[in-house]
């Protein structure tokens, strides 16, 4: 699990990077990252430190599919574990969902997740 944990990571950081430097459409690294977290069970040990993972994606994501995977699985570990954070991030999703189009939404984090997605 720490290999797939280490490359899912990478993965997200990419995808973060990539909204930064572009607006580009990355479909392709999100089904790739979405495959990745796929390979680990929701409740497994350790599971947990996949949020701020599935936040990045979920929040650079336009694919229905996409949001609803990693969104349900932000909302696994928040079942599992309860912290407030992870509640905070899935609710500052369809305000950066709306954002998609006309600004990056890396350029608005801070304010519309003000919150610390961990």
């Amino acid at each position: 699990m720490l290999r797939l944990s280490r490359m899912a990571f990478i993965k997200a950081s990419e995808i973060y990077l990539g909204r930064v430097a572009s607006n580009h459409d990355q479909w392709q690294l999100l089904e790739s990252l979405k495959q990745l977290v796929s390979q680990i069970e929701p409740n497994q040990m350790g599971s947990h430190a996949l949020v701020w993972v599935c936040f990045i994606a979920a929040a650079d994501s336009t694919d229905s599919e996409h949001r609803t995977f990693f969104v349900n699985r932000m909302n696994q570990v928040f079942t599992k574990i309860k912290f407030q954070n992870i509640s905070a991030g899935i609710q500052a999703l369809p305000a950066i969902w709306s954002q998609q189009g006309s600004s990056r939404w890396t350029e608005n984090l801070s304010r519309l997740a003000p919150t610390l997605i961990m």
